[in-house]
């Protein structure tokens, strides 16, 4: 499966959507898939995607360090 991913500017990081290429394909929804905002000059962080997981609403949270 190929996704392409169309972000947008925020004010404090980007904002994207997955869009898939797909046959089976799902109606996307206006909402934002992933958050990446800029904590400082060498961290961001990173807030979705979110998915359904054994009946559950999960959503990822991810730290990135520049080294």
């Amino acid at each position: 499966m190929w996704f392409a991913i169309r972000m947008t500017d925020k004010e404090t990081g980007w904002a994207w959507k997955y869009v898939s290429l797909s046959r089976d394909r799902k109606p996307e929804t206006p909402d934002i898939d992933t958050m990446l905002t800029r904590r400082s000059d060498s961290e961001y962080a990173v807030e979705g995607p979110s998915y359904e997981e054994n009946g559950a609403r999960v959503t990822e949270h991810h730290v990135c360090r520049k080294q």
